[in-house]
């Protein structure tokens, strides 16, 4: 289009503006908590960011012997959580996968927790179903500390 002829459809069509285009629709909203939880605030906010974050490198086990590293841990919102990782016994590495079921405590904060896990199917060696680890969970931002009670 010539500069001649834009500027003419500007004149013909009485200098309105083009319609404002309608909001992009609002990012999609995270998944609320199916499970059984506390249904206070504090755990409901702490739910929302354990589902939302991804835990790595996580030391499973501290006990002599074959150290489990669980490469990556995910909660989900319906009380169910999924792992990677392996077992390093010194000279071998064998990757395994765990899975299972978390419950929560009233939280102590949006931030702060004690959760339990508890195995409901693991291929790591020295790793058991229905074996359960009970920890508190601190979220900052991407950083999550775990201490295990």
């Amino acid at each position: 289009m010539t500069l001649l002829t834009t500027l003419a459809l500007l004149v013909a069509c009485g200098g309105k503006k083009a319609p404002i285009a309608a909001p992009a629709a609002a990012a999609e909203t995270p998944a609320v908590a199916s499970g059984d939880f506390p249904n206070d605030a504090a755990t409901r906010g702490f739910v929302q960011k354990l589902t939302s974050t991804e835990i790595t490198n996580f030391t499973a086990n501290d006990a002599g012997g074959a150290k489990v590293v669980l490469s990556s841990v995910r909660f989900s919102a319906d009380n169910t959580w999924k792992a990677s990782g392996f077992v390093d016994a010194g000279e071998e590495r064998m990757d395994c996968v765990e899975s299972g079921t978390w419950t929560s405590d009233p939280a102590v904060s949006p931030a702060e927790a004690t959760i339990t896990w508890v195995i409901g199917a693991t291929d790591c060696i020295g790793r058991d179903k229905g074996y359960s680890t009970r920890a508190l969970i601190t979220i900052d931002g991407d950083r999550v500390d775990i201490a295990l009670r």
